[in-house]
């Protein structure tokens, strides 16, 4: 109603500031100063009437393209999220299809239905969430720290302690540890970064200072898994609640 009250005021207004002009210019020529003043005030009064209903349908039209801009970002921000959610699911489940795959046969038939979940996990107080790894293990990671532990979710015994990257097979585990951020352990003797072969079947461990000497180790033992490290905080990146700002 205000849209349509407006555009009536602009031609209207129009149309009375080029009467009012007229009239004031055939008033001048033929010396009616008394009519061409009477003209001009009313020919004031019409392009008053112009301008403010010309600002105010501008104001207007202006309004409604920001709502529209704002309506636009919203359901684009609200596609974004949707579409950011779907590819997190297809990469939980790619995971998640890839440790049934390195699952030891040992425990075929034993895996509890719900243990391989793809779901996502809210992380708790300490930014920290709980995800599948080879079962019976899982890895709680450490999302402000970017490092996790290996443990047994059921007890929530742990295993190992501070993993920033690794390489699995069905039966070994090899591991960067970094304790940079843990005081207590650099207190009692562990050094700021080590090297660790976790043996899943025993829960047997063995350190080295350097992957070079870990990497013996294994090899003395038969370890054939693969030696590609890779960051925990990557392989668990779609468990991950990212912010997204604007």
């Amino acid at each position: 109603m205000n849209f349509a009250l407006t555009v009536i005021g602009i031609v209207l207004g129009g149309i009375a500031t080029l009467v009012t002009l007229v009239f004031a210019i055939i008033s001048l020529s033929t010396g009616k100063q008394k009519n061409a003043g009477f003209w001009a005030l009313g020919f004031a009064a019409a392009i008053s009437i112009l301008i403010f209903s010309i600002i105010t349908l501008v104001q207007s039209i202006s309004s409604k393209v920001k709502d529209g801009i704002e309506w636009i970002e919203q359901h684009d921000n609200s596609n974004n999220y949707q579409e950011e959610d779907v590819d997190q699911q297809i990469a939980r489940n790619n995971w998640i299809d890839t440790l049934r795959a390195y699952t030891n046969g040992m425990y075929e038939g034993k895996v509890p239905a719900d243990f391989y979940s793809a779901a996502f996990v809210d992380s708790d107080s300490l930014d920290r969430f709980v995800a599948p790894f080879l079962y019976p293990y899982s890895i709680r990671m450490d999302v402000y720290r970017n490092v996790a532990d290996i443990i047994v979710d059921v007890r929530d015994t742990m295993f190992i302690q501070n993993v920033s990257q690794m390489a699995f097979d069905e039966n070994f585990v090899i591991a960067k540890i970094d304790n940079n951020q843990s005081p207590e352990l650099l207190k009692s003797g562990h050094a700021a970064i080590e090297y660790l072969l976790f043996d899943m079947r025993t829960g047997n461990f063995e350190n080295a200072p350097t992957y070079e000497k870990l990497m013996d180790f294994a090899n003395r033992i038969g370890c054939v898994g693969s030696r590609e490290l890779k960051y925990v905080s990557e392989l668990y990146s779609p468990w991950m609640q990212y912010e997204v700002y604007d």
